[in-house]
């Protein structure tokens, strides 16, 4: 999940039509036109999906991820986004699951030149 900086599901319909084409008639997860977006968690206002939304997604997903680690385990992932708040939402989300941040390792993502941050600058 990116927040509110890349809805998935809407740039995924651009495949999903084609694949959908082929696969419907054997593959029942394609009866609809376009892919599902009510459970997406994201931070969309268009949508009705506010960074409440979001961080409350975000908790679910990492109690579940907990509920299914082992005890010694650890959860690795990245997230990639420039907003402060995003982080915010990020870190609740973590913390609300019962996790502890024992590290965290910041690297660039994408290089400053990327076409995605043009406009965002």
């Amino acid at each position: 999940p990116y927040a509110g900086n890349v809805n998935y599901s809407e740039l995924s319909d651009f495949f999903y039509v084609w694949l959908r084409l082929l696969l419907v008639e054997n593959y029942k997860e394609f009866a609809p036109e376009l892919t599902p977006k009510a459970e997406e968690i994201i931070e969309n206002p268009t949508r009705g999906k506010t960074s409440q939304d979001f961080e409350e997604g975000l908790t679910q997903v990492f109690q579940q991820c907990n509920r299914v680690l082992k005890d010694d385990g650890l959860l690795a992932f990245t997230f990639h986004h420039a907003e402060g708040s995003a982080w915010e939402a990020l870190l609740r989300a973590v913390c609300n699951a019962g996790y502890a941040i024992e590290s965290v390792y910041p690297i660039h993502g994408e290089s400053e030149s990327s076409l995605h941050l043009l406009d965002k600058r």
